[in-house]
């Protein structure tokens, strides 16, 4: 408290013009510095609440907009969702599933068992599946588990898949942050790309202990190497 102190005792001094400093006694100089600090304080914990309050509406949102409930909030969202689908003519998608903590053994059989019922859905033509994690050593082994998935959806619309997975994932994932759940559009002739990001030695240098990991971690909880079928044979 006491660096804080010192910075508001600064800000109240700046905010003092000069003719005043001239004529000021010490006591009222000090009386008009408490005052100050006590409204700089208030002004700054104010601003810490609004960012905080901006931080919560863009993560709610955020999952109106996953689940297709904005709609009703804001009708242009529908309307941009319908071009969205119309314009972009892919029916496939590249989605990335990454859990909650805590990264521990019952959450991570939960997890896969949710992401193998998801890979049963009957409007998934194709699909091809990883589970990975962000451990390098033996000790980190399995934190930050998640699921790559590459699919064919077909003529499934976005929103209505959109908001399968959130039902399906929101037990165990945040669905509200983008981080955790992050679902894009994968045009035909980079499909070959992004298998072999998931199956393959990945073009960043700096990810491939952890990749080796990947292979202990599931040969150690009988995770296979992909599920579902490769869109591009070796």
């Amino acid at each position: 408290m006491g660096k804080v102190s010192e910075i508001l005792d600064v800000l109240a001094i700046r905010r003092i013009p000069m003719k005043m400093l001239d004529i000021m006694n010490a006591q009222e100089l000090e009386i008009y510095k408490t005052s100050l600090r006590m409204q700089i304080d208030m002004d700054l914990k104010a601003q810490a609440l609004k960012e905080v309050l901006i931080s919560r509406y863009k993560a709610h949102y955020s999952m109106l907009l996953d689940s297709g409930d904005a709609d009703d909030i804001l009708p242009i969202i529908k309307e941009l969702r319908e071009k969205e689908d119309k314009d972009f003519k892919s029916d496939y998608l590249f989605i990335t599933v990454s859990p909650r903590p805590p990264f521990n053994i019952e959450s991570q059989k939960k997890f896969i068992n949710i992401c193998l019922k998801v890979f049963n859905k009957p409007w998934i033509k194709q699909y091809c599946a990883v589970f990975e994690q962000r451990g390098e050593t033996d000790e980190n082994s399995g934190y930050g588990f998640h699921m790559h998935m590459l699919l064919n959806k077909g003529d499934y619309r976005i929103s209505h898949l959109r908001r399968e997975f959130v039902s399906s994932f929101n037990r165990i994932c945040d669905t509200s942050n983008l981080s955790c759940f992050n679902i894009s559009y994968c045009k035909e002739e980079d499909i070959g790309k992004r298998q072999n990001y998931m199956i393959g030695r990945k073009a960043d240098e700096s990810k491939w202990l952890k990749q080796d990991m990947d292979k202990i971690w599931r040969r150690r909880y009988g995770i296979s190497e992909y599920y579902g079928e490769l869109f591009i044979k070796p």
